[in-house]
């Protein structure tokens, strides 16, 4: 089997070395290497350049964009340019376990099933400290998903649930080249890259989640908002933290439903076709309960939720609620106070 690693990088020079050097000293090294720059300012470029010319390791490719892409795009080239059978996703400013692409291969290689693959993570702070976050009951993985692992660490998570939310940062992820090769054709970058392919992953009931920590994620500046959810806020503090943002929220909801209606999504797995309907529908309903204040929009809304028992939090039901009850402008009111 070919590993490929994909890096996308921007404005990284205080921790990409330390990235680079954990790739490298993989117990099995990647068979390929793909560096993609969006146009750092900061001399990120020439750091790499620099790694690459003192170590010289077999079969890393690095490349410039002339300007900048943004991260989804920019992660989108790297990406068209791995030719592994597994692709590694990774970041810029964290550190690789030594472990982590032997373990990641031996599950691929024993786990036939699996087509898109997440693990834990070790959180650490700027100054490469790790530290914990309080965990919420019934929760794993530093509070973004709610499920149960097997005894190999293993979950495989349904369709219905990571089209309601995104399970794990995209630097953890691993998928086969299916799948990268169907999101370069289908993908239009509308969504998080990351989100896009762990759904691409489920409609094929492929998508897993490994309970190990295989890397440590640096929280700073410019990432802090990926681990919002990690936190275990009350009802109301959680309601003032997004309220803003909560009709923005539903809209996005519905997007990435509808993304999915290329052809040949559901040929291979067509009870999936019945599960995205419904998904469908219940995004519609909250579109309706949000955005134009509809009480009866929500009550249908609640009946779905328990027929599919997709709402990973019943907390956004009660958000639903306050706009289809208009109470969202006196919320917003006391969130100003």
């Amino acid at each position: 089997m070919k590993l490929s690693v994909a890096l996308a990088a921007y404005n990284g020079a205080p921790y990409i070395t330390e990235q680079l050097l954990s790739i490298l000293n993989q117990e099995r090294p990647a068979d390929e290497v793909i560096l993609v720059d969006d146009g750092s300012t900061d001399g990120t470029d020439r750091i790499i350049n620099t790694f690459l010319e003192r170590y010289q390791p077999k079969n890393w490719y690095f490349f410039r964009n002339e300007k900048n892409l943004g991260y989804v795009r920019n992660f989108r080239r790297a990406l068209s340019r791995t030719t592994g059978d597994l692709i590694l996703l990774c970041d810029q400013d964290d550190i690789w376990y030594s472990h982590k692409t032997k373990l990641i291969e031996e599950l691929f290689l024993s786990h036939p099933e699996i087509r898109v693959l997440d693990t834990s993570f070790q959180l650490m702070n700027e100054g490469g400290n790790n530290y914990e976050v309080p965990q919420k009951r019934g929760w794993i993985n530093n509070n973004l998903l709610r499920a149960v692992p097997n005894r190999e660490g293993l979950a495989r998570i349904p369709l219905g649930y990571v089209l309601q939310r995104n399970i794990s940062c995209g630097c953890t992820m691993a998928f086969t080249s299916s799948v990268r090769n169907v999101y370069l054709k289908h993908s239009h970058g509308r969504i998080q890259h990351d989100w896009e392919i762990n759904i691409l992953g489920a409609l094929q009931d492929g998508l897993y989640y490994l309970d190990r920590r295989l890397i440590r994620y640096r929280i700073h500046g410019n990432n802090t908002s990926a681990m919002a959810k990690a936190k275990n806020p009350s009802l109301l503090s959680y309601a003032r933290t997004i309220l803003d943002g909560w009709e923005e929220s539903s809209r996005d909801f519905c997007l990435r439903v509808r993304q999915f209606t290329a052809p040949g999504y559901f040929t291979r797995h067509p009870e999936n076709r019945a599960v995205w309907m419904r998904t469908r529908c219940l995004s519609e309903l909250r579109r309706a309960a949000v955005e134009k204040h509809s009480i009866r929009a929500w009550a249908r809304e609640v009946w779905l939720y328990r027929k599919l028992s997709s709402y990973t939090d019943a907390r956004g039901l009660l958000l639903d609620l306050l706009f289809a009850l208009r109470l969202d402008r006196i919320m917003k009111l006391w969130k100003n106070s």
